[in-house]
């Protein structure tokens, strides 16, 4: 007698191969599929979506879930990372202003430094994301900040 292996699916396994193949589904629909009352769905939601594997998003008052597959979840970490970038290179060209206004131009150096390292990496960050450099042309990115990069040199240069 030759023995199988077999595979135990459960309610929410279930579920996600639901979301994966509708890509979006409402909650009252995901019941009817897969015989289940709705407030076990939201039940399941809520912990799918904390664990980033569904997002759940609402039409008007009717509440969907749609898949995040795992290159979504990591554009998203990335849009998080590329966000706090930008919010210290915002701080970088502050500092930046005040150093040149206060005509302290050690510290100007030391600041055009970082905004170049700042923009190095969020320029790498748009690269590796893929959803983003669909929509943004990487490589005009990358020659405005080569530009970007000579005009700071000229600005270093003229500080010394």
């Amino acid at each position: 007698m030759v023995e199988t292996e077999e595979t135990i699916r459960t309610g929410v396994d279930n579920l996600i191969s639901l979301i994966k193949n509708k890509k979006e589904i409402s909650f009252d629909e995901a019941a009817n599929v897969i015989g289940e009352p709705v407030s076990t769905i939201e039940a399941w939601a809520s912990f799918l979506e904390e664990e980033g594997l569904v997002s759940i998003n609402y039409k008007f008052t009717t509440p969907y879930l749609s898949y995040q597959s795992p290159d979504s979840i990591a554009n998203r970490e990335n849009l998080k990372r590329m966000e706090s970038q930008s919010g210290e290179i915002k701080n970088i060209i502050t500092l930046l202003d005040d150093n040149i206004t206060k005509e302290n131009h050690e510290e100007a150096h030391k600041n055009i430094s970082k905004l170049q390292k700042s923009l190095r990496y969020l320029l790498s960050n748009a690269k590796n994301d893929r959803t983003l450099s669909k929509k943004v042309n990487v490589f005009s990115l990358s020659q405005r900040l080569e530009s970007f990069t000579n005009l700071i040199n000229h600005a270093k240069s003229l500080l010394q």
